[in-house]
């Protein structure tokens, strides 16, 4: 059986190939921008393995369970490419992956976390139709570094398009589609547009945008709390829990430093003449003065046992940015982000404090509310804060 180690450009660990016979005519129209290179296996242990076996496409990783079965490469070149960017993100020191697409304007990344039907893909190619460069559609690496801004690094990955194309596409869009369409499926479309970044490209970030599409209505592009845009980054790092030290500490540095705006629009054209007209001129966004902390910074939390006695840990403290509220440590190692329930358990934790008490007192300030529904709020934020290692049991002090 064929078999082979690909190795994509920017990862030390190969994904193994078995049973595909002709790797280059697979990967080719795919990774234009993204160079590889295919070896005999090695002794290197592969990120990933696909295997080509009775007509489907199965991908074994560290991040699935189970082997996941596609029938056709477009599904399986989109799960190689995601896990790709998680891989890169867990081999580099300084990098870190984000779920959000990417467009550079006038020299500043423009980025677009998911957010779901909000039409970041589609409007990401409408850019593109428009001569921007596009740095992902759907995975985006953070470079963090000290002396430089907060950058994003291009993947050099086709945009991908979910199918059928809205009724309203702009004709110069739909016209774009076609002349640089990849390979396809009745649920995706991969574009080879000749403005996607090669992968390796670098540029600051400058600002993050907070898609909400709606039925109609003209395109209003305005400011939006950081904070806001922050509890959204939070949910989409593609990270897993051995690297929240780093990304927790990095987001937080980043959603700090760069504005945050929310575009609400119903006509693609309209949309990416307010994003052209509106952020030509961002500041230039500043540099890195301290190091952002690594992975190995912090220690696990410790379990603690249900009925204890809770307090905030000694280093925990409470941030404010742009009027929402994050608990965090001293070297924003640990932030998780608090709601009005939370805040007011926060507040409690001051001192010793059970997730029995808490519940009482909450049902004391609230009494018309469930006190069914109380309680499991109340558990879930005390787990959410033992999971954080921001709270310790008391009788450890």
């Amino acid at each position: 059986m064929h078999q082979f180690d690909l190795t994509l450009r920017g990862l030390v660990a190969p994904v193994r190939l078995t049973g595909i016979s002709d790797p280059d005519a697979l990967l080719g129209p795919y990774f234009s921008k993204w160079p590889y290179s295919l070896t005999s296996p090695s002794t290197h242990t592969p990120c990933m393995e696909i295997t080509f076996a009775e007509g489907h496409y199965h991908l074994t990783s560290a991040y699935h369970d189970a082997p996941r079965l596609h029938a056709t490469a477009v599904n399986t070149i989109c799960d190689l490419i995601a896990l790709s960017a998680r891989v890169r993100a867990e081999e580099q020191s300084h990098e870190m992956c984000l779920h959000a697409a990417a467009v550079r304007i006038n020299g500043k990344l423009i980025v677009f976390p998911a957010l779901r039907r909000a039409g970041k893909s589609l409007l990401t190619e409408a850019l593109a139709a428009r001569g921007f460069d596009v740095f992902g559609d759907d995975v985006l690496s953070i470079v963090a570094q000290n002396g430089a801004p907060y950058s994003g690094l291009a993947t050099g990955a086709p945009i991908r398009l979910r199918l059928p194309l809205p009724e309203t596409t702009p004709s110069e869009v739909a016209q774009h589609v076609e002349k640089h369409a990849g390979p396809s499926n009745a649920q995706y479309q991969y574009i080879n547009a000749p403005e996607i970044a090669p992968f390796g490209s670098l540029a600051p970030i400058g600002a993050f945008i907070s898609l909400h599409r709606e039925d109609d209505g003209p395109a209003l592009l305005e400011a939006q709390s950081r904070g806001i845009m922050l509890a959204q980054l939070l949910k989409q790092n593609f990270a897993r829990n051995e690297d929240a030290s780093f990304i927790l500490a990095t987001l937080f540095g980043l959603a700090s430093s760069v504005p945050a705006f929310k575009l609400t629009y119903s006509d693609m054209g309209e949309a990416c003449d307010a994003l052209i007209d509106n952020l030509a001129n961002l500041p230039n966004p500043p540099m890195i003065r301290t190091e952002v902390a690594s992975t190995a910074a912090s220690a696990r939390p410790q379990p603690i046992d249900k009925h204890a006695a809770l307090i905030r840990s000694p280093d925990a403290e409470t941030r404010e940015l742009d009027g929402e509220l994050f608990a965090t440590n001293h070297d924003q190692t640990r932030v998780l982000h608090l709601n009005q329930g939370a805040s007011m358990i926060w507040n409690l934790l001051v001192e010793p404090t059970t997730e029995e008490d808490a519940a009482t007192i909450i049902q004391t300030a609230f009494p018309e509310t469930d006190s069914a529904e109380i309680k499991a709020d109340t558990a879930r934020v005390f787990a959410q804060f033992q999971k954080s290692g921001l709270v310790i049991a008391s009788d450890s002090i």
